[in-house]
């Protein structure tokens, strides 16, 4: 069986030396990919500094386990044999947000930063799957009531604050948080709460989002609910969440912040699933490059060429590159629309083509 090398969009378009970036800031998402956050860990030995360094040990263990998942859609395999020595060459940035310790125990949580390059060989030897292309950005529109109070971009809104701090852990579907002053003079409550979805989706666009996450949460009586739908970048509206969480604080503002991401985490890839689905034939390209400099030019083709519906660059090794192309028109129509592109194209077998820039 063939396998398949493990690279996504997001990864390879900032890996690769005058590609594409993704987004507004292909730096800024690809050390958020490769990040854990929030690691937790509590760990009893026979002295402090012992309960400390176990505790260390632990966490890069549970931070490399959610990149890999983050990255694969998979648990690290359990026949990986993965161990601290073997992650701590990988490892950037650790930072420790709060800790107590005793004379034999240490409790802390900490955020782990990984180095791509050697993350993703590593991933690459340990795993044969692979996740489809990143999400659209979505601009957090972040209303908070409590009683006769409601509250969007002011200091005061304990929903703003909580994203603010902790809006970059969504990775698979990423969420931006705008710059308060700068959204307060777009957009109000009145305005918010029209809910005119060309009017949001002019708002998201205009500070950085290629979609909306509209967000509502409701304090009342010991409870918050939160209430979420998003704005696609076609202007539909999705709902994404309603639900109630016991508290007033932090925990019950993350544990509401976890169920939207992980609801707009399935969401993705269900659309994934479906806009594949939609299209009546798949080739895999093969494509021999010169050198990796020319991979903005081989995307820009595909992407001006009318009889491919979507694209999807799948690994990268090298100067070689694999793309799935999906189309409706007959397969020769494509093959012939490459060739006029000054593009040579080899069929290796049936379904896999190789394409050679002349």
């Amino acid at each position: 069986m063939m396998r398949k090398t493990v690279f996504i969009l997001a990864v390879a378009a900032a890996l690769l030396p005058g590609a594409r970036a993704l987004g507004n800031d292909a730096d800024v998402h690809l050390k958020r990919l490769f990040t854990a956050f929030n690691v937790r860990v509590d760990v009893t030995d026979e002295s402090a500094a012992a309960a400390r360094q176990a505790a260390m040990q632990e966490a890069y263990m549970k931070a490399f386990a959610e990149v890999y998942r983050r990255l694969t859609n998979t648990p690290v395999p359990v026949h990986a044999g993965m161990t601290h020595e073997r992650i701590v060459p990988l490892i950037s940035d650790v930072v420790i947000e709060h800790e107590r310790t005793s004379r034999v125990r240490f409790i802390g949580a900490m955020n782990i930063a990984f180095r791509p390059a050697e993350t993703l060989r590593l991933v690459e030897s340990m795993s044969s799957g692979h996740i489809s292309s990143p999400a659209m950005v979505l601009a957090v529109v972040p209303l908070f009531f409590d009683g006769e109070d409601q509250w969007l971009w002011q200091d005061g809104n304990p929903w703003l604050a909580f994203l603010q701090s902790n809006a970059n852990e969504s990775v698979v579907a990423p969420i931006m948080v705008p710059n308060p002053d700068r959204a307060a003079r777009q957009l109000d409550v009145h305005l918010a709460r029209e809910r005119n979805a060309s009017r949001l989706l002019a708002f998201a666009r205009n500070n950085g989002g290629d979609g909306v996450l509209l967000t509502d949460v409701i304090y009342n009586d010991g409870h918050m609910r939160f209430l979420a739908s998003k704005i696609n970048d076609s202007g539909k509206t999705v709902p994404v969440a309603d639900i109630s969480v016991p508290g007033d604080g932090d925990q019950a503002l993350r544990d509401g912040f976890t169920a939207i991401v992980a609801e707009l985490e399935r969401q993705h890839r269900d659309e994934t699933v479906g806009r594949r689905a939609r299209n009546v034939g798949i080739l895999e390209a093969l494509v021999h490059l010169k050198s990796p400099r020319e991979l903005p030019a081989i995307e820009a083709t595909l992407s001006r060429l009318r009889v491919i519906n979507r694209f999807d660059l799948r690994a990268i090794k090298g100067n070689k590159v694999q793309f799935s192309l999906y189309f409706s028109a007959p397969a020769d129509q494509v093959i012939d629309a490459l060739v006029s592109q000054g593009l040579d194209v080899y069929q290796i077998a049936d379904g896999i083509i190789r394409i050679e820039s002349r």
